[in-house]
């Protein structure tokens, strides 16, 4: 099966917003966690979604930054 992923990201007391969709997860994972370094006051997660008519939104990884 396939899945589109989509990176949100949250700020202390504020909602989900959504940043990127990519169908490549390895790049999707890459590009967050370069985004949760230049941006450490926000938290940054991975979800995923089969390419469905039906498909559901569910978490898949949370995406810390690089040390």
């Amino acid at each position: 099966m396939q899945y589109f992923y989509i990176v949100v990201y949250t700020i202390v007391g504020d909602d989900i917003t959504m940043c990127k969709i990519e169908l490549n997860p390895h790049q999707i994972i890459k590009w967050g966690r370069r985004e949760a370094t230049r941006h450490p006051e926000r938290t940054y997660e991975l979800f995923r979604q089969p390419i469905t008519r039906t498909g559901t939104l569910s978490f898949y990884k949370q995406l810390l930054p690089f040390e």
